[in-house]
């Protein structure tokens, strides 16, 4: 048997193409599920109880933020 070389990329939206070729699997939040393209080629499994893990933000404290991160800290935090 030839077993061909090939990767795939770790983006999220990428993750479950081997999933439907039946070479693995993964564990996923939900949106990235229901955002691939051909759901008919896997299977998904829900957990009876939802996990959530806590986010820490860490920054360097002598490290002077650029706007855009200031921006994107305000954006997060309003989904928090």
């Amino acid at each position: 048997m030839i077993l061909r070389k090939k990767g795939f990329s770790n983006q999220i939206g990428l993750i479950l193409e081997p999933v439907s070729r039946g070479i693995g699997f993964t564990v996923l939040p939900a949106h990235a599920v229901a955002a691939y393209p051909k759901p008919e080629l896997i299977n998904s499994h829900y957990l009876p109880v939802a996990v959530s893990e806590t986010l820490y933000l860490a920054v360097r404290r002598q490290q002077v933020l650029s706007n855009r991160m200031h921006t994107v800290i305000d954006d997060v935090k309003k989904w928090l």
